[in-house]
């Protein structure tokens, strides 16, 4: 908004209402003299054609054009300065004599639509006015006037009409004279009355500068400023109030600047302190870190130091069980690897603990089968509620797809933990697990998951903290139950990481329910799925590779040398990174398996020495480490396994770089990489593969016809999918195909110059479906 000064505003004031009033006047003025003068020029042209019309009806009559034509002309040249032509017509309307020549008679005439005026009529065309009045013959004067305005004698005839042109041009000259004339007195009103407002303003605006400049030196400090000389009217009271004003605040000031500096002496006092406990505060802080750093070293370090020997126990009990012992014997040993599992559980969810607590917990996003992945956790805990004569229940709502894409083993935990506190805290009763759908937005699917009990509850002053940290509901559980407390506050963040909720009721001696909801995107397949078939662990003959194995423990080093020699042809053992170096210069290695951290040249400088070299750039390197594996994912390994070994990871990646010599169209290794090691759910892939292949078939077949192009849409999007599908299957080839043909129609190449692409697209399909049943038989046998 425009801000004006006083000065503007009051000359405003005075002069726009002067302006508006002479401008109103002077309009109103103007306006009533040109109507004057209109209305004298029609009463002119009136008071001569009155009598003409009168003395030019004998000339008609006797047919006289001289005596009318001289009539005309001396009324004309009488009133040239506004008529500019008079014309008379007879009573067929035509012309009898006219007094300018040169003028258009048609502006006179009456058209032929109009009729013959019987009284005096007034036309406005421009800057004329045309008269028209009829003539009359001598019997009007015998006319009893008064009967004829009764109606009861007969109008007079007209034997003509006459018609004047009258010209405005000298009204609107004079109209123009008195608005030049109105404008200079406006001009000479408005000049007069704007030296009076300056006068009168500058009298107003000069004290009130002088009153602004005293404020401004006041507001700057300058509080020993006045307002000076002599103020009329009101001025003189806003000048003894500014000068108030300056007074009292210049006290103020004393009083404030006295007050300041006591209060500046104050904060010094404090500011010192506060200084001294900032210092304090930051090696506080410094020595929180420090602790943070050193718990976070110590969790790894004892990752690694529990791990190594647990290794040696867990794998050497195993190899152990396989070996001819007695039944006490076996029982002892079934026992060694329980309490070890028990450790490494332990272990697991401290470092667990640990990966959440600095955000370094990674989820897989692996397709699995729902239903498979909790029947693993309730077959896994039917034995602990079989010791309690628990019933365990569980039930999956229909509703619910299979094949999904998630976590299944931090899924796995999370019902492992649930369960198994549900099935310790239960002495009697039964544990129950439902699996229910609550909403589905398109490929994402919300599951609800509830574990129910009849165990011996939680207080309600224990919510708070049941799922915190090393926490649990009463001590004396810790005492009679066991465990770390831990559980729970990892299962809260295992599901807040897959976007769900956590939460639970309780009535003390009557049961539990924990309830939580999770997110998992549903496996999109044009196909649906078939009838699973049960896991039965398989026996597989030693496989034509060499393998050598890294590890500085002689413990770890010989059991990794016992499972190899199970497994593999050729196995190579190195007791430190030097003489893997050494041996790797003087053999072909299909496989190596690198211990991370290793005394004098630890595994990832090891690595990278052996991939320098020329014979080893493409051998593929797997990390074996204590630690987390997901920090061994990168260059220069390939994977990890992590310790204690598993023995069915060990077989999946030997399987995976087992060297073929002859290709083949189904990888059944590469199938069991991309499921995780699950025969079922490779075998279930596999057949849903094989379920679309004679379509897509089909599809190549049409689309190598003339009209092929018609359906490129539809066939690049089956395309699509089907490369999707070979990515979770051991088809090399045929996924090789799909991907080069779904980036030629991406590109936009016509389906005509892809016909040898397309063709063998069809041999690979054919020679996928005929190896097919072959490799489901000699699985499906070996799991029999």
């Amino acid at each position: 908004m425009t801000k004006y000064s006083l000065r503007t505003r009051m000359m405003s004031l005075i002069l726009v209402p002067v302006l508006l009033v002479g401008t109103l006047v002077s309009i109103s003025f103007i306006s009533y003299r040109y109507y004057e003068l209109k209305s004298l020029i029609v009463r002119s042209g009136i008071s001569i054609i009155e009598p003409l019309s009168i003395a030019s009806e004998v000339g008609i009559n006797l047919d006289n054009h001289p005596r009318v034509d001289s009539l005309l002309n001396n009324l004309h040249n009488r009133n040239s300065e506004i008529v500019r032509a008079i014309a008379i017509f007879d009573k067929d309307n035509k012309l009898f004599d006219i007094s300018n020549d040169k003028y258009d008679v048609n502006r006179l005439r009456l058209t032929a639509n109009e009729s013959m005026p019987t009284t005096l009529s007034k036309t406005e065309y421009g800057n004329s006015i045309i008269l028209r009045m009829p003539i009359t013959s001598e019997m009007s004067s015998s006319y009893n006037w008064q009967d004829a305005a009764n109606g009861t004698l007969p109008v007079t005839p007209s034997i003509g009409y006459i018609a004047i042109d009258l010209d405005l041009r000298a009204a609107q000259l004079q109209q123009y004279k008195e608005i030049a004339t109105s404008i200079i007195l406006l001009i000479l009103c408005l000049g007069g009355t704007a030296l009076f407002a300056h006068v009168l303003v500058r009298k107003v605006t000069q004290p009130l500068n002088c009153m602004v400049k005293a404020v401004d030196r006041i507001r700057q400090g300058q509080l020993n400023s006045r307002v000076t000389g002599a103020m009329p009217g009101e001025l003189s009271a806003l000048q003894n109030g500014i000068n108030t004003v300056a007074e009292s605040l210049s006290k103020y000031k004393d009083e404030m600047q006295l007050h300041i500096d006591q209060a500046t002496s104050d904060l010094q006092i404090t500011m010192e302190q506060l200084e001294i406990q900032n210092v304090e505060l930051t090696i506080a802080k410094k020595r929180a870190q420090e602790a943070v750093r050193i718990k976070t070293e110590f969790l790894a370090n004892m990752s690694h130091e529990l791990r190594t020997p647990l290794n040696g126990v867990i794998g050497f009990t195993r190899q152990m069980l396989k070996t001819p012992i007695t039944s006490q014997q076996m029982e002892y040993l079934y026992v060694i690897d329980r309490s070890a599992n028990n450790l490494l559980k332990i272990i697991n969810d401290i470092l667990d603990f640990s990966r959440l607590e600095s955000n370094k917990l990674v989820l897989d996003q692996v397709p699995f089968l729902l239903r498979d992945t909790v029947n693993e956790v309730i077959e896994l805990l039917t034995p602990a509620a079989s010791v309690k004569n628990l019933p365990l229940h569980h039930h999956i709502d229909e509703k619910l797809p299979n094949l999904m894409m998630g976590d299944p083993i931090r899924l796995q935990q999370i019902l492992t933990n649930l369960i198994g506190n549900a099935i310790k805290f239960t002495d009697k009763g039964r544990v129950t697990l439902d699996v229910k759908l609550r909403q589905q937005q398109h490929h994402l699917i919300q599951i609800d998951f509830t574990v129910t009990d009849t165990g011996i509850g939680i207080k309600p002053e224990y919510r708070p903290i049941l799922f915190q940290a090393f926490n649990q509901a009463d001590a004396s559980i810790t005492r009679h139950y066991g465990g770390t407390g831990l559980g729970l506050s990892i299962t809260k963040r295992l599901v807040n990481e897959m976007k769900g909720e956590i939460d639970f009721t309780s009535e003390v001696a009557k049961g539990t329910v924990f309830y939580f909801d999770i997110w998992l995107e549903k496996e999109e397949y044009p196909f649906a799925s078939l009838p699973q078939p049960l896991p039965i662990s398989s026996v597989s003959a030693r496989l034509p590779m060499t393998v050598m194995a890294v590890d500085d423990n002689p413990a770890n080093l010989k059991l990794i040398g016992t499972l190899l020699h199970e497994l593999v042809e050729n196995t190579l053992l190195c007791s430190s990174g030097i003489e893997a170096l050494e041996i790797a210069q003087q053999h072909a290695l299909d496989l190596i398996l690198m211990d991370i951290q290793m005394a004098d040249m630890d595994g990832i400088q090891t690595s990278e020495q052996i991939q320098q070299l020329p014979h080893h750039q493409e051998t593929p390197i797997v990390a074996v480490t204590a630690f987390a594996c997901h920090e061994a994912k990168s260059a220069p390994f390939i994977g990890c396994l992590a310790k204690p070994l598993d023995e069915n990871g060990l077989k999946t990646w030997l399987n995976q770089y087992c060297r073929q010599k002859k290709p083949q169209p189904i990888d059944w290794d590469m199938a069991l990489t991309q499921t995780a090691g699950k025969v079922p759910l490779a075998q279930e892939m596999l057949e849903m593969l094989l379920q679309s292949l004679p379509d897509m078939k089909g599809m190549i077949e049409q689309a190598l016809t003339t009209d092929g192009e018609a359906t490129r849409k539809h066939f690049q999007h089956h395309v699509h999918q089907l490369h999707g599908s070979c990515c979770y299957n051991g088809v090399p080839k045929l996924k090789a195909i799909c991907e080069f043909v779904e980036k030629q129609l991406q590109q936009g190449i016509a389906l005509a110059d892809l016909e040898p692409e397309l063709l063998e697209f069809i041999d690979e399909i054919n020679h996928v479906m005929a190896a097919a049943p072959d490799v489901l038989r000699a699985t499906q046998s070996v799991t029999l």
